[in-house]
């Protein structure tokens, strides 16, 4: 399991290119757990990784698992959703 924190424009792009990476593998079940400090960014971050695996001809049955996390109020992170 790999987890990044995400919190610029670079972080993005370092983010978008690892997920393509393990998506491309797509041999067994792998687990990426990324972290924002809002849904704003999060949400920038799914929409760029669905156009960047459509550019780049990525399966979207890979086996990679996505868990994102953003702060919660009065909890440490809140599980938002699921890519």
């Amino acid at each position: 399991m790999t987890h990044l924190i995400i919190e610029s424009e670079g972080d993005i792009e370092c983010g978008l290119d690892l997920a393509t990476e393990l998506a491309s593998k797509g041999s067994k079940e792998m687990f990426l757990e990324l972290s924002f400090p809002n849904k704003f960014l999060s949400k920038v971050f799914v929409n760029n990784l669905v156009m960047h695996w459509m550019e780049n001809d990525v399966p979207t049955d890979n086996g990679l698992n996505i868990n994102i996390y953003i702060p919660g109020e009065g909890d440490d992170y809140e599980n938002d959703y699921q890519v």
